[in-house]
């Protein structure tokens, strides 16, 4: 082929993330196959060494492995030409709000575009900074009932 040829416009990084060591491991099987098939309908190359992945991670904590090295491409724009941020959902980004923020800054400060796969998140999108601190409230509210939740079960026990 061509680099005429290619059917690719921009590269993109895919982030996946599943939460603890009892949650099913081919989640992130499923959440790549997601973003890949988001990435091939938009046009976008996503290399093997730019799918990057955090395995039993609270998705509360931002010094994830994974996330981190996902971030530090995105801050590096020009050396990766990393062009998309590709995830299955914003949860799998962070269940932090603040962290959301932060990221969806970073994103607009370098052009990169942040595209939740099954959410339909886009950050092209107008309404997207209205849209990601109401999505990271409703994600930190999520985990928030959970442990509320686990520890009520816990109690009772």
């Amino acid at each position: 082929m061509c680099s005429s040829d290619l059917v690719w416009t921009d590269l993109g990084l895919a982030y996946l993330r599943f939460s603890d060591e009892n949650s099913n491991p081919r989640s992130l099987d499923q959440q790549l196959l997601n973003v890949l098939n988001r990435a091939r309908r938009d046009g976008v190359f996503v290399p093997w060494h730019y799918v990057l992945a955090d395995a039993a991670v609270s998705g509360t904590l931002s010094c994830r492995r994974g996330y981190t090295l996902a971030k530090m491409l995105v801050e590096r724009r020009n050396e990766s030409a990393v062009a998309w941020f590709l995830i299955d959902d914003l949860s799998r980004m962070s269940r932090n709000t603040i962290e959301s923020l932060r990221l969806g800054e970073l994103a607009g400060e370098t052009g990169v575009r942040v595209i939740g796969a099954s959410d339909g998140f886009d950050s092209a999108n107008p309404q997207s900074s209205l849209l990601l601190p109401v999505l990271g409230s409703m994600n930190e509210a999520f985990i928030t009932q959970l442990k509320s939740k686990v520890k009520r079960g816990m109690d009772d026990a």
